[in-house]
């Protein structure tokens, strides 16, 4: 179908505006004159405004491709910006679920911890009370009992080696202590590349 605008464009003859300007020349009537020169100037006019009116047309169509586009692309960031949303409320999500298992890990690692350094400092305080007695116990019998050199020797190896005993007993306390902490690291790390 046609524009109308430009059906009408094309019915107007090219050569109206010089034929009125010919017949304005040759009236001779002032009255006749007056009506071909408001004739005239009423067709200059319907040009103008029949330019006007497909200039007016031309920028619509055009304006409605660049809405109907801006549109398109406006639809498309929407769909990209619900996307992202999308992707964030997941991240966010996973975020969350490795938050609680880092938290349970470390609530275990520290209970375990807890548990572990409770029982060491028991053991440490019954080996400190047992070596306490024991030294009552060597004290009176060196204040009711004399000794002899040779025992007195004895009893001092023996207390040396007590103590060396205590103290390869924290060592190995301590190793278990370690491996404890690193076996419990190498599950926490298992446990997180599972998931």
């Amino acid at each position: 179908m046609t524009d109308p605008t430009q059906r009408r464009r094309s019915d107007l003859p090219e050569h109206t505006d010089e034929e009125i300007l010919e017949l304005i020349q040759r009236a001779s009537d002032e009255h006749q004159k007056a009506q071909l020169l408001v004739l005239y100037q009423l067709n200059r006019n319907m040009i103008h405004n029949t330019n006007v009116t497909v200039e007016i047309s031309q920028r619509q169509k055009l304006d409605e491709a660049n809405l109907a586009a801006h549109r398109l692309a406006f639809d498309e960031h929407v769909r990209n910006f619900d996307n992202h949303v999308i992707e964030e409320r997941e991240l966010f999500a996973k975020g969350m679920g490795a938050w609680k298992a880092y938290a349970s890990v470390g609530m275990v690692v520290l209970i375990l911890g807890g548990y572990i350094l409770n029982s060491h400092l028991d053991r440490l305080t019954k080996e400190s009370a047992r070596n306490d007695d024991q030294e009552q116990r060597i004290s009176r019998l060196e204040r009711d009992t004399p000794i002899s050199r040779e025992a007195a020797q004895r009893l001092s190896v023996l207390e040396s080696q007590s103590t060396n005993m205590m103290g390869l007993i924290i060592d190995l306390q301590h190793r278990y202590d370690d491996r404890e902490r690193v076996h419990a690291r190498e599950l926490l790390e298992k446990k997180t590349k599972g998931q």
